[in-house]
């Protein structure tokens, strides 16, 4: 659920920035692998560090990164 949810947020915050993943993967430094494995819905979970490293990558917050209404906590499966 954490990896659908942070996937659809990169994909606002692609729309919002106008970067593309190959230059947020660039200035967080994520394994290209990484950055796939979550494109592609193929993980189970999503470290805390590989948010942070997105959001250097995006140049935001974490408190930005975590503001959307994707992250509503009364939206979140547990």
């Amino acid at each position: 659920m954490l990896c659908d949810l942070v996937r659809k947020r990169i994909n606002e915050l692609l729309c919002e920035t106008h970067l593309t993943m190959y230059q947020v993967r660039i200035k967080s430094n994520i394994p290209r692998s990484t950055i796939n494995t979550i494109m592609q819905n193929k993980c189970n979970n999503v470290s805390l560090k590989t948010i942070v490293l997105l959001c250097m990558g995006f140049d935001i917050t974490l408190s930005h990164f975590f503001d959307s209404k994707l992250f509503k906590i009364e939206d979140i499966d547990i």
